[in-house]
């Protein structure tokens, strides 16, 4: 018989699941940030990092994780754009998905019932991330793959965010600092797309003079 779990809640669940993935994240360079859920790696343009969340069901528990990065540049123009809160700006993430998305599973979580499968989960996370997850951090901290993922096929929804409103405005940054060619057809392009979303005036608006501060920015 399977040795049930030595906790009570999700945060006591949290922490041992942190504790068993703490030597594995620091042999490839992250630090835990318990208070923000996460495992993070700094580079020079951002962070990569990897997002635990914990829900918990009678005595089931669920794990799901998200795997992202920032590029800072990025989010140090479109958070003063978007409408999110002040303290959530540092923290941003440029590109994020879910595990389930990544692996075209959608809703797919990890069942916690008992220690086996704690353990079991915990060497899963380690196999992905080794094999697929840290690999595509890695290939997407930088300007051109974002380019291509944000705006290669910009009427189409981007699965590697969730917000597509948002995308159409890191989009156009992207493609302002990579000098991308199309940068006034894509900029013609999102302003439909929102406009198809049904955003807000303000919200609109926004994008707007985000295109018009961009239509003047100096890359270096």
């Amino acid at each position: 018989m399977a040795k049930r779990l030595p906790i009570m809640n999700s945060s006591e669940l949290e922490s041992l699941l942190y504790q068993k993935l703490y030597d594995f994240f620091l042999q490839h360079g992250f630090e835990m940030m318990a208070g923000k859920k996460q495992f993070r790696k700094t580079y020079a343009d951002g962070f990569q990092n990897v997002i635990f969340s914990i829900s918990q069901y009678d005595e089931e528990f669920f794990i799901d994780m998200n795997i992202g990065i920032r590029f800072s540049l990025v989010e140090d123009i479109a958070q003063q754009f978007l409408d999110n809160h002040k303290e959530y700006h540092q923290d941003s993430n440029t590109l994020i998905i879910s595990i389930g998305k990544f692996t075209r599973n959608k809703y797919f979580r990890y069942k916690i019932m008992d220690l086996e499968d704690l353990n079991f989960t915990v060497e899963e996370i380690q196999l992905f991330l080794h094999n697929e997850g840290f690999g595509f951090l890695n290939k997407t901290s930088n300007l051109e793959t974002l380019d291509t993922i944000l705006n290669k096929f910009p009427k189409k929804p981007c699965k590697y965010l969730y917000n597509q409103n948002h995308r159409c405005f890191k989009g156009i940054i992207v493609a302002k600092l990579r000098n991308n060619p199309k940068f006034l057809e894509l900029v013609k392009i999102y302003k439909e797309q929102l406009k198809i979303s049904g955003v807000s005036k303000p919200m609109f608006q926004k994008f707007e003079r985000l295109a018009g501060f961009l239509a003047t920015y100096s890359v270096n």
